[in-house]
């Protein structure tokens, strides 16, 4: 059952998030498979927002008109408005957790965006004209974990990888913490990259030990299934499967259009809509019909609109700047707090290490003074001049410490003297980086580790006791609303939230209703057309009475449901089974005062081939191993055809005549077995048994008195390879005895003879029989009682065992596992300069993409991979110019990334948005081509 209103797409205007590309959609059969596509809808509303169209359309005017005329009036005439872009891309969590800390994540963005809507969202700044900073577009990658494994990344993430980098040259690459370890553990050195994985492999062919021929039948499931699978018949199939048939209901599924002149008229048909439909709201739609829908309906949330006020959001933004503060402030004492490690000498690592950690403390605690000037409070000087005692009492324990023992040379002698002189003589202070003293200074600072240690952690404390002052903090918010001040409107932001609380409103209402909805017919809301003021919808209707064959599949030991199949009434079904997601159907229906057959697959409930028989079929079977459908249509006439592999042709391919065999019409049973030597197996109401296989052209011996009439059972084991023949025996008060008798198809072979015990309770001439792997199943339609034995049957035949060994050389890439991987995917399968651009200027963006990585310490880890994948790519031999990712990357010390976006001009930056997914306009059905309308069939009139 769906969800209403699921997912940004079917949010609301003011949303300011637009899910621009969509990476998976539903095929014919239900599942989701890799097919970009742009939501047209939210490509509008995204280019609404940033003034490319107007708020409101024209009744004269489409969208999609108006988006070409102000390409034509903009690109042709080479109008030069600017607009700035940048990128996200990673796993959604680290995406998510980037964005909020560059404040770039909408507070509510988390209650509409779905895990499973992958694909790219945009979120918008500004605007190009009136603005400080100009328009600001940000464009982020939407990716679940799956979307990076080894089977999808090379069309899910270097897909949306090709998108954002053909939109702008700068990406952040978002990176979770445990892809920040595989980074360290994975990064190849910047000579090479890892070995490919070589393989060396052996078979070997032994004999078999030959075992004594045995037929064994192992009780291992007794029970019911219950009261509502009465009449179930077990069917054919790979997996145990039970067929329910039943006269009911059928019902129809047709898309229609509905125009409304007005909200009030969408309200009255939405409200008998929802009387009798469950509805599913899967677009957007205008304010005014939900405000109308929620008033008719008594649930308008006229109070909640009334306190939203222009006061309200100035104290939400007052709280959204008291939430900037505290990680603002987070940020600030975690970044103090590990430098302060490097200038105390906690953390030892090099001289550049040492040096670039003492500046970025120094800026640090620079502006910690500026914060505190503004609020009149004085700051510690232990706190600003954190190192002068530190230094003091490093240099006198450096000039009273001996001298290490000098090694021999003269410029190693004078070295040393040079530094007693300045240490002793002069009592100078050692200067940053005093780490540059090498090995003299480093058994020196160990021997002070317990003072260090105890300098940081007072450091430490009295940083953390600055920071809690109750007026800093306010301080700090206020310079953080006043900053936010400038760039909201706060009377677009009422707007907003009031369109908010009334769609929340009306997605409660349509829940509502139909948690309260008996019945299980649907309405899908498809697409609104503001132009039309039109609304296109599926809705399901009961039709006329059909045949309902529901398929269950019993995957333990009780069923449960997978698809159904609808048939006409007046049919009657000889046969049907399921392989997998094929299902084949035969039955037979009066047509003009005669019989014919149809036949008809299913590939899970979606038709894929019909096919009708002006004669009616007597007899059938089907093997699934060579696709073959054998049907006797007359008193001897067996014909047999075969299924194509995608199961919508079927062919005529063999041709019987039962006469050639030493058997008598009429025919009980008709069996189609596979194998090298496939054929059919025939019984007469003699209870004699004959095969004829195809490729021979052969006739097997006649089998005299394999059945009793009305009594046995005829069963397929391995596709047909060997027939068990189970008939009823022995009986007293509580139960009978089957006997099973085993057939090998090849030559006649009978095998020992095993028994089944059955209760009396299930009759045995009403019960189903098949046999699955090493499953064989036994099910009463009328109590539903079920019994199942594992059957273990050993032929005695001379058997052969096929070995392998393998062993594997090298080790696996684990490179190719990290997302940056895609990189290399990404210029592995595209070139780094558009085809379409005749020079580098004449590109949206230039080739040298920008890379930005948070946390210095990865820095070694990502230059090394991203080293790895340039090498890689070299060996393609392809044009590079003018990349190169390890000179273009760019690693920032704070955990938030300052704004890098690339400028590109408005009109062609469009255009490439609006042009990069190509349109698909059409399908084939039918020897037809259909219309396709975003990607969906265009809903009929009717």
């Amino acid at each position: 059952m769906t969800t209403s209103l699921r997912g940004v797409a079917c949010s609301y205007e003011g949303l300011k998030c637009y899910h621009v590309l969509r990476l998976l959609a539903d095929n014919d059969d239900g599942i989701a498979v890799f097919q970009p596509s742009l939501v047209e809808h939210e490509i509008f509303r995204f280019l609404r927002a940033i003034a490319v169209l107007p708020e409101s359309t024209a009744a004269a005017t489409s969208q999609p008109d108006l988006l070409g005329k102000y390409l034509n009036e903009n690109v042709l005439a080479g109008t030069r408005h600017s607009m700035d872009v940048m990128a996200y891309f990673g796993k959604q969590s680290a995406v998510q957790h980037q964005l909020t800390v560059d404040g770039w994540w909408p507070r509510t963005l988390s209650k509409y965006i779905e895990l499973d809507e992958e694909g790219v969202y945009a979120l918008s700044h500004g605007s190009a004209t009136g603005h400080t900073d100009g328009l600001r577009v940000v464009l982020f990658a939407w990716l679940t974990d799956t979307s990076f494994e080894s089977k999808n990344v090379r069309e899910r993430a270097t897909y949306v990888l090709r998108f954002l980098t053909s939109l702008t040259s700068n990406v952040v690459c978002c990176l979770t913490k445990e892809d920040a370890a595989q980074g360290k553990i994975v990064a190849p050195s910047r000579d090479g990259v890892a070995s490919d994985k070589k393989y060396s492999m052996s078979f070997s062919i032994q004999t078999a030990k030959v075992q004594e021929e045995k037929v064994t039948c192992l009780l291992k499931h007794d029970g019911g299934w219950g009261s509502m699978f009465e009449g179930g018949l077990l069917m054919p199939s790979n997996v145990v499967s039970l067929v329910m048939v039943k006269l009911d209901r059928n019902v129809r599924s047709k898309q229609s259009k509905e125009p409304f002149s007005d909200a009030t008229g969408f309200a009255a048909w939405l409200t008998e809509v929802m009387t009798t439909h469950f509805v599913d709201v899967n677009c957007q739609l205008p304010r005014p019909w939900m405000a109308s829908a929620l008033k008719l309906n008594g649930a308008f949330p006229k109070d909640h609109l009334d306190n939203i006020s222009k006061e309200a959001i100035e104290s939400a933004l007052w709280i959204d700047a008291e939430a900037k503060m505290l990680r603002e402030m987070s940020e600030f004492r975690d970044r103090c707090i590990e430098n302060a490690a490097y200038a105390f000498y906690v953390k030892i690592e090099s001289p550049k290490k040492e040096e670039t950690a003492c500046e970025a403390l120094e800026l640090d605690i620079a502006k910690l003074r500026n914060w505190n000037l503004a609020i009149d409070r004085h700051t510690s000087q232990q706190l600003v001049h954190f190192q002068d005692e530190l230094l003091q009492r490093i240099t006198d324990v450096w000039s009273r410490s001996p001298s290490p023992a000098a090694p021999k040379g003269f410029w190693s002698s004078f070295r040393n003297n040079i530094r007693t002189y300045f240490t002793s003589s002069h009592n100078a202070l050692l200067e940053v980086p005093i780490l540059e003293e090498g090995n003299d200074i480093l058994p020196l600072l160990n021997s002070m580790k317990e003072y260090l240690k105890h300098s940081y952690e007072n450091w430490c404390r009295l940083l953390e006791n600055t920071l809690a002052f109750p007026e800093l903090a306010f301080h700090i918010t206020r310079m953080v609303y006043m900053d936010m001040l400038p760039y909201v409107n706060v009377e677009e932001m009422v707007k907003n939230r009031k369109e908010e609380v009334i769609r929340d409103a009306f997605a409660g209402l349509v829940a509502t209703k139909n948690h309260n909805q008996p019945s299980q017919l649907h309405i899908s809301l498809k697409a609104h057309n503001a132009h039309r003021n039109e609304l296109s919808y599926m809705r399901q209707d009961f039709d006329d009475k059909a045949q309902i064959a529901a398929h269950f599949e019993v995957a333990q030991t009780s069923p449960a449901l997978r698809g159904r199949f609808v048939l006409p009434a007046k049919s009657k079904i000889l046969f049907m089974c399921r392989y997998d997601d094929i299902s084949v159907v035969v039955y037979v229906k009066e047509r003009a005062g005669s019989m014919e057959t149809h036949v008809k697959s299913f590939k899970k409930e979606n038709e894929l081939h019909t096919r009708t028989f002006p004669k009616e079929t007597i007899l059938c079977d089907f093997d699934p191993g060579h696709r073959l459908l054998a049907l006797l249509h007359s008193t001897t006439a067996v014909e047999v055809y075969a299924f194509n592999e995608s199961y919508k042709v079927l062919e005529r391919v063999y041709a019987v005549n039962l006469d050639i065999l030493r058997l008598q019409s009429p025919f009980i049973h008709l069996l189609v077995f596979g194998g090298d030597n496939h054929g059919i197996a025939v019984v007469d109401h003699l209870a004699r048994l004959q095969y004829f296989f195809f490729r021979s052209k052969q006739m097997s011996t006649l089998v005299e008195n394999v059945l009793v009439a009305d009594n046995s059972k005829l069963v397929k084991v391995e596709g047909g390879a060997m027939l068990l023949l189970l008939t009823k025996t022995t009986q007293d008060t509580t139960e009978y005895c089957v006997l099973v008798q085993t057939m090998l198809t090849v030559d006649n072979t009978m095998l020992p003879e095993a028994e089944l015990r059955l209760p009396i309770s299930m009759d045995w001439s009403g019960c189903s029989v098949v046999c699955v792997n090493d499953s064989l199943v036994c099910f009463d339609p009328i109590t539903t009682r079920v019994r199942m034995w594992t059957v273990d049957i050993v032929t005695g035949k001379t058997a052969w065992q096929l070995q392998r060994s393998q062993k594997t050389r090298g080790v696996e890439n684990a490179m190719e596992a990290h997302p940056l991987w895609s990189l290399f995917h990404l210029f592995e399968k595209f070139p780094v300069q558009s085809l379409v651009a005749k020079s580098t200027s004449d590109s949206l963006v230039s080739g040298h993409l920008r890379l930005h990585v948070c946390g210095l310490a990865n820095e070694p880890a990502i230059s090394g991979l991203l080293a790895g994948i340039m090498q890689k790519l070299r060996g393609l031999n392809k044009n590079l110019a003018p990349l190169d990712l390890v000179a273009d990357l760019t690693m920032h010390g704070s955990s938030a990334v300052p704004w890098h976006g690339t400028s590109v001009v408005m009109a062609k930056w469009v255009l490439e948005l609006a042009g990069f997914v190509p349109v698909q306009i059409c399908r084939a059905r039918d020897n037809q081509l259909v219309l396709l309308k975003n990607g969906v069939e265009e809903a009929s009139n009717g």
